[in-house]
């Protein structure tokens, strides 16, 4: 197991709830979730996890690039935003050569 912990951020829920469990599977930590921007910085301050994906669509005013804006400057946690083909890779179970890069 890694025991790394990671910040899961989409404003779908059944989304989120995949790569949740596809990350446990290989070994990750779920650190939180969060479905807006405001909840993700939150979040961020009280799990301070080692990285966060976020969805660049989220629920409310704020988006993900302004979240993850504030996130790197206040607390300096590392944040992907998975490309679609990325996220069906991972859904599906595939290696993500980016989490073992960044990670």
């Amino acid at each position: 197991m890694s025991g790394k912990r990671i910040l899961v951020v989409d404003d779908e829920k059944i989304v989120n709830l995949d790569i949740q469990a596809t990350l446990k599977r290989l070994g990750y930590i779920i650190a939180g979730d969060a479905v807006s921007g405001p909840e993700a910085i939150d979040k961020s301050a009280a799990a301070r996890p080692d990285l966060i994906l976020m969805d660049i669509k989220l629920q409310g005013e704020m988006d993900g690039i302004e979240a993850a804006n504030i996130i790197i400057k206040k607390y300096d946690i590392p944040i992907v935003f998975p490309l679609p083909f990325l996220m069906k890779r991972l859904l599906a179970g595939q290696s993500f050569p980016v989490l073992s890069v960044i990670c």
